[in-house]
């Protein structure tokens, strides 16, 4: 069964999309506060690193920085 309070998985998909939200905001830094909180409640939930939930985190995070260097963001 799914965890219940702010460590369920679907708090995690929830943080995913204010991380998406944020960055096309050009708020990176929001963004991705918002996606390390997700791959946090997903480790919390013993994910392990080759779960899709938790390569789409690793893959936002990525994205965020990425942006973050052209525009200097961070």
């Amino acid at each position: 069964g799914y965890v219940n309070g702010q460590n369920n998985p679907n708090i995690a998909n929830s943080y995913d999309k204010i991380g998406l939200a944020f960055q096309n905001l050009k708020r990176q830094a929001k963004g991705l506060e918002a996606y390390q909180k997700a791959l946090e409640i997903r480790r919390v939930n013993n994910y392990k690193e080759d779960h899709h939930d938790v390569i789409t985190s690793h893959n936002n995070i990525g994205a965020a920085f990425q942006t973050s260097v052209g525009h200097k963001k961070l």
